[in-house]
């Protein structure tokens, strides 16, 4: 019984990954697309393309964890 129930969350999470398909939500191109934390308009799924802009352009914000802390990478700290 176990092993029927992880298989079928193990298909319900692979369902989840494909429907990360769909229009771009800066350009509207269909395709995969990725979550960007835009500075003003928040969590926005976009295309590889406008993922790249926009942090070419610095538009985007890193995510801070439940104890304060930020990364590395940027000067969001």
């Amino acid at each position: 019984m176990c092993q029927r129930l992880y298989a079928r969350e193990k298909d319900k999470n692979i369902t989840e990954e494909v429907n990360k398909m769909g229009k771009c939500e800066l350009c509207n191109k269909e395709g995969s697309r990725m979550e960007a934390n835009h500075k003003e308009l928040g969590r926005i799924m976009v295309c590889q393309d406008c993922w790249a802009n926009l942090y070419d352009k610095n538009r985007m914000t890193c995510s801070v964890d439940a104890s304060g802390g930020s990364c590395s990478c940027c000067s969001c700290r």
